[in-house]
């Protein structure tokens, strides 16, 4: 009973979504209001739960929409700098199949930002990129979705392996391997399924070769920067390594001629902005000085010993330690660094001219008129989250499916990595939820536990893209709002088949561990 009232709003939201087409601020309302009258009708949710719950939840939302508001911000920018344009009139000179621009865009550009940023500006930024150069709206949030998912846990600089290692306290070693074999097989397949998304099985045989090799070789670059202990840079040299590849496939298999110098000079400009975003992010994480300087100032949320109370399934007291519950160092903010580098960006367009007096005008009206419903939609779905996991109800979840999957755990855990993102639109929140709970149910039931570990992480790397939050992301830059139950009705089986293939890697290295001596 505990289980099927504790997942009943994530069905409502997913049902609402995907079988009624409402928009992810109303079915966010909706489920956030159902999660409300679950928790203090039937699991003894008190007022000081509430209101902490609540307080909780803006924290989070405030760190989400930070992202959100400075990914939107920086599109804003390059568009009104005329950078999307260029896009259109020369990537496909050297891209000229749309195979292959979802291909450079959808699945390695995407990546290469996940691994120097993430947290949602994959999507935002590739999106509407994507349409101008033919797409439909729904391909163009679709196809970077999937690009970028197996990049989650070690793109945005490890911040979710970090977490995991942190929650968990387990040895590095072979945990960090075991997760980057997972993450490149799923590369692989993610380079599949977007060429799939763009022409079917006509574009996958025609392009099978290519996209191959270069899905082996940005996972290989994953599995060596693990190796060799940089795993905070994982994604990002396996992107790297993908482009590289790329550029050199393009250039000596595909058009067998030079690019045009106005095409490599156009196309520099474009991506300077990219280059100023990167360049940013790397001095704030790798410049000693300059991060010491910026996680100075750190807002701290605190939360006080906390638990339910008595209610209608008489489940023992749901316990809330006392202790920090979120810290933003907010100088170092990834929305904030972001921010950093549009300010950057935008003298620096300015002084070739690119933008006028009046484009930050136009630019800011189009902020506000586009971000206010997104903003209600992110701020419903994080404070349910934050409800559900001071309830008791995401632990009712997770318990639920170990037990009715107790003789196939291995499947469990992916799926309770997937549900913990999809509930926290986070790998990170995802890990930080369930870390503890997979690692000892994996100890009574006798499974290795950097496997299970491992498992959790992947699959909330990849069940992250279907969050309703990072699905509200794409929406903002590509004129879907309303949409976004078409996005998700979409997504859903291909994140679940991705969960399958993962757990089909999960079980075959449980075979060859069990054939090991």
């Amino acid at each position: 009973m505990a289980f099927a009232l504790s997942i009943l709003p994530i069905l409502l939201i997913l049902v609402l979504m995907a079988g009624f087409n409402l928009s992810a601020e109303k079915a966010g309302l909706i489920g956030y209001l159902a999660c409300v009258l679950i928790g203090v009708i039937f699991f003894g949710v008190t007022v000081p739960i509430l209101s902490y719950g609540h307080l909780r939840g803006l924290w989070f939302a405030i760190d989400v929409l930070l992202i959100i508001w400075s990914a939107y911000l920086f599109y804003l920018v390059i568009d009104e700098a005329g950078i999307v344009q260029i896009l259109e009139r020369r990537l496909p000179e050297i891209a000229p199949s749309q195979g292959m621009q979802a291909f450079a865009l959808g699945w390695i550009f995407a990546s290469f930002l996940q691994g120097v940023g993430g947290f949602g500006v994959p999507v935002a930024v590739i999106a509407p990129i994507l349409i101008t150069l033919g797409f439909s709206p729904l391909q163009a949030v679709l196809i970077p979705s999937v690009g970028h998912g197996w990049g989650v846990t070690f793109g945005s600089l490890g911040s979710s392996f970090r977490a995991l290692l942190a929650i968990s306290g387990h040895p590095i070693f072979p945990l960090n391997v075991i997760t980057a074999v997972m993450l490149a097989c799923s590369c692989v397949l993610s380079g599949w399924i977007c060429l799939l998304l763009v022409n079917g099985w006509r574009e996958l045989r025609r392009s099978f070769g290519w996209v191959t090799s270069t899905g082996l070789v940005m996972g290989l670059f994953l599995i060596l920067g693990v190796w060799w202990g940089v795993w905070n840079l994982g994604t990002f040299l396996g992107a790297l390594a993908g482009l590289l590849w790329f550029l050199f496939w393009v250039r000596y298999f595909y058009n067998h001629q030079r690019i045009d110098r106005n095409t490599l000079r156009e196309l520099g400009a474009a991506f300077a902005g990219f280059g100023v975003l990167i360049v940013v992010i790397f001095a704030v994480n790798f410049v000693p000085l300059l991060k010491t300087l910026l996680e100075q100032v750190k807002f701290t949320l605190m939360l006080p010993p906390l638990e339910t109370g008595q209610n209608r399934l008489n489940l023992a007291p749901h316990l809330i330690k006392a202790g920090k519950a979120g810290e933003i160092a907010i100088f170092s903010h990834p929305g904030v660094v972001l921010f950093y580098a549009i300010v950057l960006i935008v003298f620096w367009y300015a002084y070739q001219g690119r933008l006028e007096r009046d484009s930050i005008g136009r630019v800011g009206r189009k902020l506000l008129r586009g971000l206010i419903p997104t903003t209600i939609g992110v701020w419903a779905m994080v404070t349910m989250s934050s409800l559900m996991e001071m309830s008791g109800m995401t632990d009712a979840i997770a318990q639920g499916l170990s037990v009715w999957f107790a003789k196939f755990y291995p499947l469990a855990a992916l799926l309770i990595g997937a549900v913990g993102a999809f509930m926290t639109g986070s790998n990170t929140n995802s890990n930080v939820l369930f870390a503890i709970l997979q690692m000892q149910t994996a100890r009574i039931l006798g499974y290795p536990t950097a496997l299970i570990l491992a498992a959790q992480t992947a699959a909330a790397s990849i069940g992250s893209t279907l969050a309703p939050a990072k699905i509200i992301v794409g929406t903002s830059t590509t004129g879907l709002r309303g949409k976004e139950g078409d996005i998700l009705r979409r997504l859903f089986p291909i994140v679940l088949f991705q969960i399958l293939f993962l757990g089909l890697i999960v079980y075959g290295m449980l075979g060859l561990e069990r054939m090991l001596p």
